[in-house]
């Protein structure tokens, strides 16, 4: 798990499961598991995850 800070402070947490170069597999537990909310923790998530993969991309002079 990486340890969500918020998610944590809630008593859940998620983790990065599997990269397969498109689908990210993460894992809500804890708390989070089943939680009415989990969609929305989840689109936060991928939402994150492509600004960090479209910073990695950007040219560098």
């Amino acid at each position: 798990m990486f340890g969500c800070p918020y998610l944590r402070a809630d008593g859940g947490d998620c983790g990065l499961v599997h990269v397969d170069a498109d689908p990210v597999y993460v894992k809500l537990s804890g708390a989070c598991a089943g939680c009415q909310f989990g969609p929305i923790i989840i689109n936060g998530i991928r939402q994150r995850l492509n600004e960090a993969v479209a910073r990695s991309r950007q040219p560098v002079n």
